[in-house]
């Protein structure tokens, strides 16, 4: 996964200071550097030191610099990073933890690699965080 820094090849950038409120449904890489609420689904996703993801993650592979909370899945690889503060119930299929990172909630590792996110996420979220209400 070579994500962290290849800004050219993001579908989306969320910039410093910019906060994006609702769902988010993008096709290729996602870079997070600012904040989004709500709902966030892409190919590869990484939150960068200072970017704040509250809400629903699925993505392939992951890459958590940042704070992140709610509900993460990945389907290939998640990386949390020394400094990110990932405060949620994660789902993974192989998972890579830095010293320093602080984590709190349930980790459960996925036997068979989940398809790749189209549209909705609710599904995903229920089955990482059963206890969360998603009927809003």
């Amino acid at each position: 996964m070579k994500i962290e820094n290849q800004a050219e090849n993001c579908c989306l950038i969320v910039g410093e200071g910019v906060t994006i409120n609702g769902k988010i449904v993008a096709p290729g890489p996602v870079r997070v550097l600012g904040n989004v609420k709500g709902e966030l689904s892409a190919s590869d996703i990484c939150v960068a030191p200072g970017g704040r993801v509250e809400g629903r993650m699925l993505g392939r592979n992951l890459d958590l610099s940042g704070h992140v909370s709610e509900a993460v899945s990945a389907s290939g690889h998640l990386r949390i990073r020394t400094g990110a503060t990932v405060r949620a119930d994660i789902l993974y299929q192989t998972l890579e933890i830095e010293g320093g990172a602080n984590i709190e909630g349930s980790l459960k590792c996925q036997d068979q690699p989940r398809p790749q996110p189209q549209g909705d996420v609710t599904g995903f979220a229920a089955a990482a965080a059963p206890h969360l209400n998603l009927a809003d």
